[in-house]
């Protein structure tokens, strides 16, 4: 199976067309019978014989439209003497592979299944697609609109062009060629818009914005205003996300990318990427909790952040670790000193069991000075039950459940929500 090829699909009606030009942009096409003569010969010629010109007919549409002479007139039963679009193309002296494969005709919706399956299985992984959808019958361009849109994941196929050959009746000399691959385009950002609004995902959108961008800040030598906007918030999405996903406390403790993010989406041109405006909301929606003043509390906000989004491992982690942070940083000690960060967690276990001195083990009982001034902090006896609680069902998730008792899924997400809801009410 070759991969990554340049792939031509269309549909081939059953009409008996007429030459016309095909104006696309500025370009005028000169006298194609067919839509597909147009697109192939503007956007066909430089493909290499590894590649695909593939149309899709009914019996019908090959006899009448593939082959050559396949009407007639109807008052005289005479045969029209025109080429058919098999001809049609040969001329153009093209490279790619000429492919034509018969379909049914669509009627139920057995037929649409078989189609679809026809369709899916002519692609290979990687295929960059040209698809005309002038002639496609019936309720064939929305079903062909939503398989692309499957392969596009299954066999991660990329849409180059979708066009549609408006015939001008008034005009029959000229018919519009119109580029309506945004259509295809929209789909991918309803894509990315679920990734971020149902599973916190934002690289769907970095990677949509950044494709919009990319060709401005080349001709701008990166100087553009609205692209470098857009290039930042792509930074602070991602470096927020990841923080988050990949536990990195301290940043999100410290730094003021979170108010930068706000900043850089207050000067957005939104309607540079239309399809990204509704998401901005959403995007501020889940941030605005978040701030380089709020520091230590940032770590709550990560904590709804995991739960909103499903995340529960990393919601375990950070809120057992904000309560450390938390304590430490109230006895104005460095939350960022492992020894520190060790005795905190060990007078919770200290409190809670009312161990004595001389059971105090590691770092705590090393130092036992700095153990009895963490101990005098009237937090270590507040957040001592819910963190107790916490490290068992932290290190059931990453202990792999190996234990006899270990808790099912359910009750381990109900349980982080219920914990965090606790360390809340303390705080407040």
């Amino acid at each position: 199976m070759i991969m990554g090829r340049k792939v031509f699909l269309s549909f081939l009606g059953t009409t008996n067309y007429s030459e016309t030009d095909y104006v696309y942009k500025d370009e005028i096409i000169k006298k194609a019978r067919f839509v597909q003569e147009a697109i192939i010969s503007r956007f066909c010629k430089e493909w290499s014989s590894s590649d695909k010109i593939i149309t899709l007919v009914t019996e019908e549409s090959y006899k009448k439209n593939w082959l050559d002479n396949g009407h007639k007139d109807r008052k005289t039963n005479d045969v029209f003497k025109v080429k058919g679009l098999k001809t049609s193309v040969q001329n153009l002296k093209t490279k790619p592979e000429l492919v034509v494969e018969k379909v049914p005709n669509g009627n139920d919706e057995n037929e649409i299944w078989k189609i679809f399956d026809i369709v899916y299985n002519l692609l290979n992984e990687e295929d960059e697609l040209v698809f005309d959808v002038t002639h496609s019958f019936r309720s064939l361009p929305m079903l062909l609109m939503v398989l692309i849109n499957y392969a596009k994941f299954l066999k991660k196929i990329k849409v180059k062009y979708i066009f549609y050959g408006n015939f001008n009746p008034e005009n029959p000399d000229t018919s519009d060629l119109i580029d309506i691959t945004s259509f295809s385009l929209l789909q991918d950002w309803t894509v990315a818009a679920n990734e971020f609004i149902t599973f916190g995902n934002v690289r769907k959108i970095t990677e949509l914005t950044k494709d919009k961008i990319k060709p401005l800040l080349i001709e701008t030598k990166g100087k553009d205003e609205v692209a470098s906007n857009y290039r930042q918030l792509n930074v602070y999405l991602t470096t927020i996300y990841e923080s988050i996903l990949l536990n990195r406390g301290n940043f999100i403790y410290t730094d003021e990318y979170f108010d930068k993010l706000n900043e850089v989406i207050n000067n957005l041109k939104v309607d540079f990427i239309k399809p990204l405006e509704p998401i901005i909301s959403k995007i501020l929606n889940k941030t605005e909790g978040f701030g380089s003043n709020k520091k230590i509390l940032n770590g709550l906000e990560a904590v709804q952040w995991c739960l909103d989004f499903d995340w529960i491992q990393q919601g375990y982690t950070i809120l057992q670790e904000t309560i450390i942070s938390f304590v430490i940083n109230s006895i104005d000690l460095d939350y960022l000193n492992e020894e520190n960060r060790n005795i905190t967690s060990s007078c919770f276990k200290i409190v809670s069991e009312n161990l004595p001195e001389n059971e105090w083990k590691g770092d705590a009982g090393r130092n036992i000075e700095l153990t009895k001034k963490i101990l005098l902090s009237e937090w270590i006896s507040k957040f001592a039950g819910v963190y107790n609680n916490l490290t068992q069902f932290r290190n059931d998730i990453n202990h792999f459940g190996m234990k006899e008792q270990s808790s099912d899924a359910n009750k381990i997400r109900l349980k982080l929500t219920e914990y965090f809801n606790a360390v809340k009410q303390i705080i407040n």
